[in-house]
């Protein structure tokens, strides 16, 4: 039995990294503008176009990330062209952050993207009549995790449950 764990184990590992290769695949071979962008990185992007008001603090509170981190992340952005730090309306004493054009453009791609492949995805479960059971497993196991490994749910995972 103890090897039969094993087994599953090592599986699961392989189809995990396969799934993060795919995945990684697909976006540098059909979606340019989110080539090479990190999943926090499009996090922002997301955040900032359905909250433009948003400031940094509030972006890393949603997205469960320390300041440094989150520095590191709107850094990269800015550098690429995806935003740029302006004053922050809501207290000049600090800023705030103002997606361009470029930046806007990453993010329609990346709806697009979730929509295709989010769309393939539950295509093919509801097909074979696993859909709602993948659905309610995978929430449980994320919650279990989350539980065990006391890590509290991000503001954004509060509010897809």
């Amino acid at each position: 039995m103890e090897q039969e764990m094993k087994e599953k184990m090592e599986l699961m590992s392989r189809i995990h990294h396969r799934s993060l290769d795919v995945w990684d695949r697909i976006m540098a071979k059909s979606y340019s503008k989110l080539s090479g962008l990190s999943t926090e990185e499009i996090s922002v992007l997301r955040i900032l176009c359905q909250q433009p008001d948003k400031i940094m603090k509030e972006i890393g509170e949603e997205l469960g990330v320390g300041k440094s981190t989150l520095t590191g992340i709107i850094d990269r952005l800015e550098k690429r062209g995806y935003l740029r730090r302006v004053i922050n309306p809501r207290d000049r004493r600090s800023f705030g952050l103002e997606i361009t054009r470029q930046g806007k453009a990453a993010q329609r791609e990346h709806v697009r993207i979730e929509a295709d492949l989010y769309g393939d995805i539950v295509t093919f479960l509801r097909e074979n009549g696993a859909l709602d059971a993948y659905l309610e497993l995978s929430q449980k196991l994320l919650d279990t995790l989350e539980q065990k490994y006391g890590i509290e749910p991000t503001q954004q995972e509060k509010g897809s449950g």
